[in-house]
């Protein structure tokens, strides 16, 4: 009733029809005047008064009070007051019939009849608007589809709408690089996008597209199914490249409907879509009581406005005649998208032939769907040392120590080992005593060659301690240190390290129970600064219920459940939070360090979800270590130190003797015997015969 919409005359809503609007009415009051007069020579008396009107009678002699009429005297004269509807067309046809008594004489009977119609002559037209899918389902009636691509199986095509966004729109959950180069894509131009499979360069799509556009991978020329990683470059018009982006398509990766990777919106995969055919027909019906000319049908969504008059089956109707638009309207409808409905309207306009035109106005509303409560986690790694060096750009350091410079300082870890464990090049000199340091914690007390203690200390297995210098000076030639029971004192383990530079020293060297972490300015142990950046890419609020980081160095697994970092584990749409720890990691093992962190996050509606992101760093030490070591042993595999010393007595029947020619005279003989020994010219010389 505000004005703003049509309101007519007979208009139904439901049980009501509409009779009367301000000054406008259809319902009108006429009245009827019966006269009855006598216009004969004698006085009478009226006996029956009989009116008849639309197939009932009724008899109104009882509303005349003085029945009886005299030659001359004013008629009688009946008033009766009816409501008809003049909106309608219809015909009013009314009788009455009178009979009276003379004082002398036959009776006397009289009729009249009084007709008069009612024709309107109204233009009225009404608009209407069906829509279905493919599957002939009322488009205010669809559901959003599973967005889930894959649990694992094949994908075979795949369609994205281009959107010209660069890498920092990406929202998915996948590990796969997005890279911009020359300041990323346009949002405004056309690109020029090539796919193919990362391992083998097989193409899958290659051509122009323009923002909003959807391809489909592979197109038409290509063949699926998709490869394990699908990989996109985004060029502009002169070929530059702008982007590009990898996708994982082997069904492993989560892979969903409305992921975006850059400048690529997800659409479509398989069966699965967010883009569904819709078809519209327009109807147009005379509703009116006069014949009519459509001289005007438009349709208007999202702000485009079209004319289908041209397509009207027939744009002349007669009363109570329908035309529609052939063939229906084609549109394809977005159902992934939840910020609005979508709204078509259609305006009607038509001319009777004779009268102010009609006009009708009608809106077909699609909801939005509704909200799904998909539950997307993703977790990524960032980390950085002290100094803001990204951890996978940072290099193991040269493990030699004595390199030219002095030696002020040494730190060691505990280990706990015997003098069995030693691994270096030096001269060992370690010796355990009651079978070494066979225990978690022990007294440590090292000093120089002059008798000076460097370190006195309490440590366990793992720990680490410095042994510095004295006073700025070079460590010397060696540090000597001894490992105590700390319960009772006794010595468990003596060990010697040369630091003179004469030895070779070397980072990760273990002597006894200590192993060598750091040299001067030199060190295997590098802290680090981990962030897990965790963001919600669903579309439904969760909470983080498990944040656990699995560390594995050598081998080794250390596992750690890191929800406490997290003041508020409450994470809404598109929200992202941040937790951060410091870890101390060996920079000189051969072994790559993998750091895993698993997160796990609950919805509202009671759907779980969870992310796994991996991040390797590859120390690899550069090494150059000899070890010079001998052997010796006789022709009887005898060891040197092994060999005995024979008897110098020969025995007698000799065969054969061997002698070592020395060139001196005679005067130099030793020996037992009485044999003559002459030099002659000076004696030998150097070489003989």
């Amino acid at each position: 009733t505000s004005g703003i919409e049509d309101l007519y005359l007979k208009d139904v809503f439901g049980s009501l029809t509409l009779e009367s609007c301000d000054e406008k009415d259809c319902l009108v009051p006429v009245t009827y005047t019966y006269i009855l007069d006598n216009v004969g020579q004698s006085p009478m008396e009226v006996t029956e008064v009989v009116r008849t009107r639309g197939g009932s009678s009724e008899d109104l002699i009882d509303q005349v009070v003085d029945r009886t009429i005299e030659v001359g005297e004013p008629p009688i004269q009946i008033v009766e007051t009816e409501v008809i509807d003049i909106c309608i067309n219809a015909e009013f046809k009314t009788t009455l019939s009178a009979k009276a008594d003379p004082e002398e004489g036959d009776p006397c009977f009289d009729e009249d009849m009084y007709d008069f119609s009612i024709v309107v002559k109204e233009c009225r037209v009404q608009a209407d608007i069906t829509c279905v899918d493919s599957e002939g389902t009322d488009c205010r009636m669809l559901s959003v589809p599973e967005k889930q691509c894959s649990e694992g199986d094949d994908i075979d095509v795949i369609s994205f709408e281009y959107t010209g966004s660069g890498c920092d729109r990406s929202k998915n959950i996948q590990d796969e690089l997005c890279e911009d180069f020359n300041r990323g894509p346009s949002e405004d131009d056309a690109a020029v996008i090539d796919c193919s499979d990362k391992e083998s360069g097989k193409e899958f799509f290659s051509g122009e597209v323009s923002i909003g556009e959807v391809i489909t991978v592979p197109s038409s020329t290509s063949s699926g199914p998709l490869p394990e990683v699908l990989v996109c470059d985004v060029k502009d018009s002169n070929g530059e490249l702008k982007q590009r982006v990898s996708i994982d398509t082997s069904g492993s990766e989560g892979l969903f409907l409305e992921d975006i990777f850059g400048s690529l919106e997800m659409k479509s995969c398989d069966e699965k879509s967010c883009l569904i055919s819709l078809f519209y027909t327009y109807t147009i019906r005379n509703i009116g009581s006069t014949p009519m000319e459509v001289t005007q049908l438009e349709r208007t969504r999202e702000d485009n406005t079209e004319s289908f008059l041209s397509r009207l089956s027939d744009v002349t109707l007669n009363v109570g005649q329908t035309a529609s638009i052939v063939p229906p309207e084609q549109d394809q409808y977005d159902i992934c998208v939840e910020e609005e409905a979508q709204t078509t309207t259609l305006e009607v306009e038509a001319n009777p032939p004779a009268d102010i035109p009609c006009f009708d106005k009608l809106d077909y509303i699609i909801p939005p769907p509704p909200p799904d409560s998909i539950c997307k986690v993703r977790a990524d790694i960032f980390c950085e040392d002290e100094n803001g060096r990204e951890c996978q750009e940072i290099n193991s350091p040269s493990l030699q120590c004595n390199d030219g410079d002095d030696i002020t300082s040494l730190s060691f870890t505990y280990l706990g080992g015997d003098c069995g464990s030693s691994s270096n090049t030096q001269d060992d000199e370690c010796r355990d005593f009651i079978g070494g340091p066979s225990f978690e914690e022990s007294r440590i007390i090292c000093i120089n060659e002059d008798m000076e203690q460097l370190v006195n200390i309490v440590v366990r297995v793992g720990d680490m301690f410095t042994v510095p210098n004295l006073g700025n000076t070079p460590l010397g030639g060696s540090i000597m240190c001894d490992i105590l029971n700390v319960d009772d004192g006794e010595k468990r383990q003596s060990l010697k390290v040369d630091t003179s530079g004469q030895e070779a020293l070397s980072l990760k060297d273990v002597y006894g129970s200590l192993e060598l972490k750091s040299c001067n300015e030199k060190t295997c142990l590098v802290r680090l600064n981990f962030s897990y950046i965790l963001a919600n890419v669903g579309s439904t609020d969760m909470a983080i219920t498990q944040l656990e980081r699995q560390l594995e160095i050598a081998g080794v697994p250390r596992v750690d459940d890191l929800i406490n970092l997290f003041e508020d584990t409450t994470l809404a749409v598109d929200g992202r939070t941040v937790a951060m720890e410091s870890i101390t990691v060996d920079f000189c093992v051969d072994d790559e360090i993998e750091i895993v962190v698993l997160v796990k996050a609950d919805s509202p509606s009671g759907i779980e979800c969870e992310d796994e992101e991996e991040y390797l760093i590859g120390p690899n030490p550069e090494e150059c270590r000899i070890s010079v070591e001998m052997a010796c042993i006789d022709d009887e595999n005898r060891d040197c130190n092994d060999i005995p010393a024979p008897s110098f007595n020969c025995d007698e029947n000799l065969n054969i003797l061997i002698f070592t020619y020395t060139g001196e005279n005679c005067r130099e003989s030793f020996n037992m015997q009485n044999c003559e020994c002459e030099d002659s010219s000076g004696g030998p010389i150097t070489e003989a015969i």
